[in-house]
């Protein structure tokens, strides 16, 4: 933690063009892992009961799955789930098109950074609650990413009103968490 911390204001200080980039992929980090958790909140809240302190537990159980992020075994997990998530959000059939390369790079690392945030919730929802996917595709995981695609068919098709500000706001007034 400490460390990317450190490396942001390195990037902060950075007033070349690479540095405008990283900076633009560093905030694309940020805004896709905050998308993540603001969309998965919305929806355990709404659709499986969990409230605040719930909220909350889940995500310390998050940050302690994040923090053996290079285990192998849970590199497999995630890359399953991951390639799960990306089959799905490839069936939209959506392409962005970023005005200039430093947009570019800000969408990329989002969804990238989306995506990775959404597989390790799967990984922890599954392991610590029980959700999973199932055959027919009505699993709690199953409808859990069907919600997470129309999110990001959202984020794709209205970049303007559905930036991470609008989500912290509905998440927070949806669940009083604060982020």
């Amino acid at each position: 933690m400490r460390r990317e911390r450190k490396q942001r204001a390195k990037i902060g200080k950075n007033k070349s063009s690479t540095g405008v980039m990283l900076r633009a992929a560093e905030q694309g980090k940020l805004d896709g892992r905050t998308i993540a958790f603001c969309v998965a909140a919305n929806l355990l809240y709404d659709l499986h009961g969990f409230r605040r302190r719930r909220i909350y537990n889940f995500l310390e159980k998050c940050n302690k799955e994040a923090a053996r992020f290079d285990d192998s075994g849970l590199q497999f997990v995630l890359k399953v789930y991951a390639d799960r998530i990306v089959e799905k959000f490839n069936d939209l059939l959506l392409m962005e098109h970023p005005a200039d390369v430093v947009e570019h790079i800000y969408c990329n690392q989002r969804d990238d950074f989306f995506i990775s945030s959404l597989a390790l919730m799967f990984t922890v929802l599954n392991g610590e609650y029980g959700m999973a996917f199932n055959q027919k595709k009505t699993g709690r995981l199953d409808v859990m990413l069907e919600y997470c695609a129309n999110e990001y068919l959202k984020l794709q098709l209205d970049p303007d009103g559905h930036d991470v500000a609008w989500y912290v706001r509905q998440t927070r007034e949806k669940t009083g968490i604060i982020i």
